[in-house]
């Protein structure tokens, strides 16, 4: 890299070195969990899934780093465990969207490691359906066609 002279082209020289060091030196991890689970519940262990020495954690300074929804999920910075922080409802977090995946930064010190964390929150159907009326009367011929759609 040639350094320019100028401050704002050194601040983007450095931010580019930055970005392209962190995502060398970087791995992803991926969890799923049922959303209403409760506040303690192991989702899993970041010290066996990133391959991290137990013994290292607390001088490495495991920690979570993304402070976005960041009130969900803890870091247990010296056994390694990631857990459920507080109660999470899937609807609320993510609407009716068909997927709903929350993002995380993880970082160890002594060397410097950045790991990225996605979990991906189920839905344990909790909603009632509701139906207009109470009783729905239909009738469908033995000889309809699979995958057939019916009047509503």
């Amino acid at each position: 890299i040639v350094w320019s002279s100028q401050p704002f082209g050194r601040q983007v020289q450095l931010s580019l070195l930055i970005s392209l060091f962190c995502l060398a030196f970087s791995e992803e991890v991926s969890y799923s969990v049922p959303e209403e689970r409760e506040k303690g519940f192991l989702v899993g262990s970041l010290a066996k899934d990133l391959g991290l020495n137990k013994r290292d954690l607390s001088k490495r300074k495991l920690r979570l780093v993304s402070a976005a929804n960041a009130q969900f999920f803890a870091v247990n910075g010296e056994r390694g465990d990631f857990f459920v922080r507080d109660r999470i409802d899937r609807e609320e977090l993510c609407g009716k969207s068909p997927h709903c995946v929350l993002n995380y930064e993880i970082v160890v010190e002594n060397p410097l490691n950045v790991f990225h964390i996605s979990v991906t929150i189920e839905d344990i159907n909790d909603n009632a359906p509701n139906f207009l009326k109470d009783y729905i009367r239909l009738e469908i011929s033995e000889s309809s066609p699979i995958g057939d759609s019916l009047p509503g």
